[in-house]
Formats: structure tokens, sequence, C-alpha cells
């Protein structure tokens, strides 16, 4: 079976899931609260992004702060506390800030959150439309939707699951760059070296939590995200650690 493909390694995803959870259960005071800053720094850069719209010039730095922090402080902190935690530390950010955050860190997650841009996003998409009939509205195509709902969304699942299996192999670029202190290229090599043996546990992988995270989501009205994002952030910091050691 693909859940332990990991074997040699002594790891399976249900042993990811449940040292997750072993260490979410060490640490959730920490957790909970770097959730709730989270969704007050997400509340309030929506509440001065549309109080400041107004002016385009003012509306083209803010965006530029935010994706800062979004896709690069952000996830820098999320891979150091959940390090900090794996390893049984005292989950201190303020000590990390300190003695490992520095400018060359920085560049190097801009660098990576710039490239998924436009290499995993924007891309794509353009291929998409050089590809499809340019000269047809957009109504077209949400036309088709509804009256073909099963080959589009046939369609949309395959290019889903490629997207996931290509992304997979870069899964660790943010982990190498935070935690191994790399610059872009090397964390880029390495992270598709290190992944090339464990694609198909990976895809499973993520599919499974996304899974998880979606359903559970719904069922509560996105209130278990605030639980259930740690643990995923936890448990994928564990299967990082245990491939690449």
């Amino acid at each position: 079976m693909v859940i332990n493909k990991l074997r040699n390694k002594n790891i399976s995803l249900i042993e990811a899931y449940k040292r997750g959870f072993e260490k979410f259960k060490n640490h959730w005071k920490f957790w909970i609260i770097f959730m709730l800053v989270l969704i007050a720094i997400n509340i309030g850069e929506t509440v001065i992004y549309n109080y400041l719209s107004v002016n385009l010039v003012v509306e083209k730095i803010m965006s530029l702060f935010v994706f800062l922090i979004n896709n690069v402080l952000i996830p820098i902190f999320v891979i150091a506390g959940s390090w900090q935690s794996l390893k049984n530390k005292k989950v201190d950010l303020k000590k990390f800030e300190k003695n490992d955050l520095n400018f060359d860190m920085i560049l190097n997650m801009l660098t990576w959150a710039v490239i998924e841009i436009f290499g995993f996003i924007l891309l794509p998409l353009g291929v998409f439309y050089i590809i499809i009939d340019k000269s047809k509205p957009l109504y077209v195509y949400i036309q088709a939707i509804k009256t073909q709902p099963v080959i589009i969304t046939t369609w949309a699942l395959l290019v889903m699951i490629v997207y996931i299996i290509i992304i997979t192999r870069f899964m660790f670029v943010e982990y190498n760059i935070v935690i191994k202190k790399k610059d872009i290229i090397d964390a880029i090599m390495k992270s598709w070296k290190d992944t090339k043996k464990y694609w198909g546990l990976l895809v499973s992988y993520y599919l499974i939590s996304g899974s998880i995270l979606v359903l559970t989501s719904f069922i509560t009205l996105g209130m278990a995200l605030i639980l259930l994002i740690p643990w995923y952030w936890l448990s994928t910091v564990y299967i990082y650690e245990r491939i690449t050691k």
C-alpha cells in the first residue's frame, strides 16, 4: 500500500498524522494563539486594504506588503515553529527571529513565492488561455460547466491531480530554506532529489490531508481549522524530517 512506502525510513502516513497530533498536544496553547494571530492579521489586511484602495499607488504598495507577509514571513514562522515543536523544544519564535532570520532567508523565500505564482499558477493559466478559442467570451465556458458538468469536472480533477504530483516534488523547498539554510537553487534541487522516491506517498498525503481539511471545514463552518491546520503543519514537518534525515 502507498501508505507504507516509507517503511525503510520507519514511517507511514498514519505515523506522521499521529506524531503531528502528539506535537500539537504538547504545544497546543502556542498554536491556537498563533492561529488567532493569523486570523487577526488577515482581518486587519482586509480592512486596511479596503480602506486604502481608493488610492491606486497606495493600493499597489499595500498589495506588495500583504504578499510579503502572507507568502514569505508567515511561512517562515510556520516552518520555524513547526520545527521547534518537532524537536520538543520550547516554541520561541523570538529566539528564531534573533538568531536565524536574516535577509538572505527572506530573499530566498520571496524568490520561491514568485516562482510558485508564475510557474505553477500564471503560466498554466496562460497556456490554457492560448490553447482555448480566445474569440469566445468567458460565459461560453461557464455555460459548458453547466451543460457538461461530468466532462468538465473530470478534466478539472485530472488537471488538479497532475498539478499535485508536480508540486509535491517541490514541497520541501521552503523547509530547506528555513531549516537547512539553503539558497534558492540548492533548496529546489534538494527538494526534487529528496522527494523522488516518495512522490506517491506525498501525493497521497496531500489528497488525504486536503480532504480532511475541506470536509471538517465544511462540517464545522471553518472552526475546526484552528486545530487541524497546525496539526497538518506538524505532520508535514515530521515527514520532512524523516525523508531528509
